[in-house]
């Protein structure tokens, strides 16, 4: 067996599935499982499902935006990959739209996930047209929205089909920290793409704010989620302690990653994406 072209192409293999988000959409469905599990709801394969799809709709929506309606060239893979493809890209956007609803009216017959989920969608597009207009020369508005409604997407559905009649605040705690991860992770991100985002005219908070200002910011969320995860630890019983250590060991990750100072963004950008999928490890315990 030649390990070596066994190898390069597992490699080429990530790469394209990287390209098209589907590191991202596998990511998700590990933390809506991590708040699942959290929240002690079953969650049928097909929620998963439905869950990816609009994740990678939303991601190849934004990401053709971004590659049709950039003002200079292109840099990232991503989006030359995105521009290269964008026709096939847009073919491919309805029918996953069209078999996520099929699968949410159909299949699961769940209106009220519906109606969130149509509400998320809404705020978010509202909350999106509100910052191009109002706060976009605000730093920082659109990482830290971003990762809100990434959180929020994730979280929707353990949320709509938990008893609340039993439900505590602890999951409140793990929701802000995993807030806390996701800006930290789209902030690190967005200063490995600066030199693309400023050729491209992309907005991003280290081109408002700069690289120092956002580097302190990430340094202050990288001690606030530590700290608050250590504080889980000793005030919350050893039922979280799980769910505990798979958010301490992604936080750690990332300020590790950022503590090298790499300048190698495509290899960071996989990493980062890939530590999202730990949260996979629930269903061995």
């Amino acid at each position: 067996m030649n390990f070596y072209a066994l190898g390069k192409a597992l490699r080429e293999g990530y790469l394209r599935l990287h390209l098209l988000s589907l590191d991202t959409v596998f990511g998700a469905c590990a933390g809506m499982y991590f708040f699942a599990e959290l929240l002690k709801v079953k969650l049928d394969a097909r929620y998963y499902l439905v869950l990816g799809l609009a994740v990678w709709v939303v991601y190849t929506l934004d990401h053709l935006m971004d590659a049709r309606l950039a003002k200079g060239k292109v840099l990232t893979k991503r989006h030359r990959f995105h521009q290269e493809h964008f026709n096939a890209l847009v073919i491919f956007l309805f029918p996953a739209i069209g078999f996520g609803l099929y699968l949410v009216l159909a299949e699961l017959n769940s209106f009220n996930l519906l109606y969130l989920g149509f509400a998320l969608a809404f705020l978010m597009i509202l909350v999106r047209i509100v910052g191009m207009f109002f706060f976009s020369s605000l730093p920082f508005y659109k990482e830290v929205s971003i990762a809100f409604f990434y959180v929020a997407g994730i979280s929707l559905a353990p949320l709509a089909f938990v008893d609340w009649g039993f439900l505590g605040f602890k999951w409140v705690f793990y929701w802000m920290v995993y807030w806390i991860i996701a800006s930290f992770n789209l902030l690190f991100l967005a200063i490995l793409d600066l030199d693309e985002d400023r050729s491209a005219a992309f907005i991003s908070g280290p081109v408002l704010a700069g690289v120092r200002k956002t580097k302190i910011l990430l340094k202050f969320l990288g001690v606030l989620g530590t700290v608050c995860l250590m504080s889980l630890f000793i005030f919350l019983p050893s039922f979280y302690h799980r769910f505990t250590l798979i958010l301490l060991v992604i936080i750690m990750f990332h300020i590790r990653s950022f503590a090298e100072q790499t300048h190698d963004s495509q290899t960071v950008r996989k990493k980062l994406e890939a530590i999202f999928l730990l949260p996979s490890v629930l269903l061995l315990l």
